[in-house]
Order: C-alpha cells, then sequence, then structure tokens
C-alpha cells in the first residue's frame, strides 16, 4: 500500500492511501488537491470523515460531483450536511478487498469524532495529534482524555496519521512544561530541523507519542500540580489542556 499526505489550507492534511484499483480519502478538505492525485486511475475511491469540522469534508462534494464511484463513511454527527452516507460507530469493520478497518469512537473534540484504523495505519483527525491532542469543543475532557488513552494503546508500530501539522507547536509548549526531558528536547531539535527544510512531521508513531506527547505523560506532572488536591489524571489533563489553549508560542 501506498500512503499519501496532501497539504491544504492552514497546516491541513489529506491523507490517501493506495493499493491496486483502489483509494480511501481521509477527510478530503479541497477536491481539487485530491482529483489532481487520484486522476481518473481509479476503478473503487472510498471516502473516510472522521468528524463535521467544515476543514475536513468541505471537498466531498465537488469528489462526489467528479467521481460517480465514490462511498463515503462517517459518524452520524456528518448525516446533516453529507447525505447518502455509511454511518460507522465503534467497533465496526468497514471491508474494502482484503483491507479491513476498525472504527474507534473518539469523542472530546467533537461529540461524535471517531478514527480508523488498519494495522498500521491510524487516521484519527483531531483527537491524537503528534505532541498534542485536539481542542475541546463539543466534548468533554473526561472524553479526550479517554479518547487519547485508548489510542495509545494501539501497537507501538502504529503510524499516526493526524489531520494537522501542528506538531513543532506542541513541543514548543512540551518544553514549555518539562524544559529538561531529553526525549522532548532531543525531538525539538529533529523537528526544527525537519520543519526548515519543509518535511512534514508525520506520520508519528504511537511509540514516538508515548514518549513526547505531554497528554499521554500525565504522572510526570503529579507533583508539578500538587496543589490539584489527589491530582487525579482527569484535573491534571484539564489544567494542562487548558494552558495549551492560552500558551502562545514564538
Amino acid at each position: 500500500m501506498k500512503l499519501i499526505q496532501i497539504p491544504c489550507f492552514y497546516k491541513n492534511y489529506i491523507w490517501i492511501l493506495i493499493w491496486k484499483n483502489f483509494s480511501i480519502v481521509i477527510d478530503p478538505s479541497n477536491e481539487r488537491k485530491v482529483i489532481d492525485v487520484l486522476g481518473n486511475n481509479f476503478d473503487h475511491i472510498f471516502i473516510f470523515v472522521t468528524h463535521n469540522h467544515i476543514d475536513h469534508i468541505s471537498g466531498i462534494y465537488g469528489l462526489s460531483k467528479n467521481y460517480s464511484n465514490i462511498v463515503v463513511y462517517g459518524p452520524k454527527e456528518v448525516h446533516h450536511v453529507l447525505h447518502n452516507i455509511n454511518i460507522v460507530s465503534e467497533g465496526d469493520i468497514i471491508r474494502i478487498d482484503k483491507i479491513s478497518f476498525k472504527v474507534i469512537s473518539v469523542p472530546g473534540h467533537t461529540k461524535g469524532h471517531v478514527a480508523y484504523y488498519s494495522d498500521p495505519y491510524l487516521f484519527c483527525g483531531d483527537s491524537l495529534f503528534s505532541g498534542g491532542c485536539g481542542k475541546i469543543f463539543e466534548g468533554t475532557y473526561e472524553e479526550m482524555l479517554s479518547s487519547i488513552i485508548k489510542l495509545s494503546s494501539l501497537p507501538n508500530k502504529t503510524l499516526v496519521c493526524c489531520a494537522h501539522e501542528y506538531t513543532l507547536e506542541n513541543i514548543i509548549f512540551a518544553r514549555h512544561l518539562l524544559p529538561n526531558d531529553k526525549d522532548i528536547i532531543d525531538y525539538f531539535y529533529v523537528l526544527q530541523k525537519k520543519r526548515r527544510l519543509g518535511i512534514p512531521s508525520l506520520p508519528s508513531t504511537i511509540q514516538n507519542e508515548r514518549k513526547i506527547n505531554v497528554f499521554l505523560r500525565l504522572n510526570d506532572f503529579k507533583k508539578k500540580f500538587k496543589f490539584f488536591g489527589k491530582n487525579s489524571n482527569l484535573s491534571i489533563f484539564s489544567k494542562i489542556r487548558r494552558m495549551k489553549d492560552e500558551f502562545i508560542c514564538d
């Protein structure tokens, strides 16, 4: 299989997975960029939608006009804007050719957000980012924490194909919180060089995220946020997420 990432808008990525005459397009925000890649070379085209935000779905209408053989999968929350969609939810299996994708419910960013997993690929939209996680818009802190912990339990080699190039900003925030952490410092310099050269930071891996993602390292903050009473993981996560919302990256 071949994995293609298409940059568009403000640090968005559209992902395309290709094998034989099949292609899967994840969160197509720009139909023209997808058409430029696919041309008329595929007999079977599928779209996977993670959630209902416009920068993840705005290219679907144009693609459906250009290709008559498109099949769309997505959570119930996108049904009001996308008709003729195959609604998916937690635990569903999508079988395409000989490949199976498991649907994982990951609310938090939105209420109905889902991810799609087929070893080694994880398409997780705006739930788990490299070095971070999505903002809480419709869901709760508890839901988001549960969602990213669920994703972090996938195998180490899992490729984290999230929807935005926010990694460097996330690692700058991580350095602010843990300025002496070797894994984070080393990764920061690797990222700096990559981004200077225009090289994407993604996909990451679950193994890497367990090392450098502060939202998956809550135990490191037990003492730092000792004024939080019982120091529950949820209270610490909520504090860090609010700090990230207010953090200004120079």
